[in-house]
């Protein structure tokens, strides 16, 4: 395969393979968090219903109603169907200009959450939370009439036959929520997070990457960090209360199996995300949240810069501006009715 036939496989290919595995969330991280608040739309930064709510907006906590201590556990089963369409290679006139089409395997997904508040005195709450923030996951293993992995249709022994990536990520946090007054909560949150990625039939890319043995099918890779998340709610009235919350960059430790994949030599942070929100009580038995997040993803390179870098000469995969995901920051807007 040629320069020019790669940089336009990766281009196609590689979006469909990583893009296609975060349908139906933010991103990689999940549209809410807990039972309570993914059944109104993921809302939590303005109306905090339980201990996990500790991972939208900590200084919720000091306002669940709490007079002792309670513990929140929660698990989904998420199921997002991936499906992926390419240009039939075969030249053949019965087949040229046709797609190929795929479905992803490994389509359903457990992820646990849990959380705790303990009402310390009447003006100091300490939380925890322990979820499953988020990832991506895509495993092509259909069988087609050029074989199974897409990358690879002319049987190359180099190239395995299976194509994918999987990314999970999770969250633990330490809240600390002091209320000001009857109206004002403020709290501290240290963040703690944990990364596991893996990708495999990417061998096709190993001429254009920086460490080709360390690019694909090196198994699970694991990298950890942390960083801090700062809360603020505040309950204006009995029918109005008010909230923000701002989660720093999570400095992550390097994949080094991966470290020819992802731009940097291996680096993959999480981004910095913060939002506001509020929630109204109109009749006693009807609550109505409105949530606005924000997440700059195109901070992170591995994540933010282009796919096309790969056309690039002097950008190979792995290297300071090498070919990441193409993402934009992103604006969630989020809608929750409690009736």
């Amino acid at each position: 395969m040629d320069f020019k036939s790669t940089a336009l496989a990766a281009t196609c290919v590689l979006s469909v393979v990583f893009s296609s595995a975060v349908n139906a969330t933010n991103g990689y991280f999940l549209i809410g968090y807990g039972a309570k608040s993914r059944s109104m739309g993921g809302v939590g930064i303005g109306y905090t219903q339980d201990g996990i709510g500790n991972q939208m907006n900590p200084a919720g906590i000091a306002n669940v109603g709490v007079e002792a201590m309670q513990v929140d556990l929660d698990a989904m089963l998420f199921r997002p169907i991936r499906r992926s369409a390419v240009p039939d290679p075969r030249t053949d006139p019965a087949n040229v200009g046709n797609l190929v089409r795929y479905q992803s395997g490994a389509n359903i997904f457990a992820i646990p959450a849990m959380g705790a508040i303990y009402k310390f005195n009447r003006k100091m709450y300490l939380g925890f939370s322990g979820v499953g923030s988020g990832g991506g996951n895509t495993r092509f293993t259909d069988l087609s009439p050029i074989g199974f992995n897409f990358l690879n249709p002319a049987g190359r022994t180099d190239v395995s036959d299976t194509l994918g990536v999987s990314l999970l990520q999770a969250q633990m946090a330490m809240s600390l929520a002091y209320k000001m007054n009857k109206q004002h909560t403020i709290a501290v949150s240290p963040v703690l997070a944990a990364q596991q990625f893996r990708a495999y039939g990417l061998g096709v890319f190993k001429t254009r990457s920086t460490d080709p043995d360390n690019l694909t099918d090196r198994g699970n890779d694991y990298s950890y960090g942390g960083g801090i998340r700062l809360g603020w709610q505040a309950k204006m009235t009995d029918w109005l209360t008010l909230g923000a919350t701002y989660q720093s960059r999570l400095y992550m430790t390097k994949m080094d199996k991966y470290k020819g994949l992802f731009a940097e030599q291996g680096a993959m942070d999480s981004p910095e995300n913060f939002g506001a929100g509020f929630s109204i009580k109109p009749l006693k038995k009807l609550t109505l949240a409105f949530d606005w997040q924000r997440y700059n993803f195109s901070d992170i390179k591995a994540v933010g810069l282009p796919i096309e870098q790969l056309a690039d000469p002097d950008c190979f995969l792995g290297s300071d501006c090498g070919a990441g995901f193409g993402w934009q920051d992103q604006d969630v807007y989020k809608v929750g009715i409690k009736y």
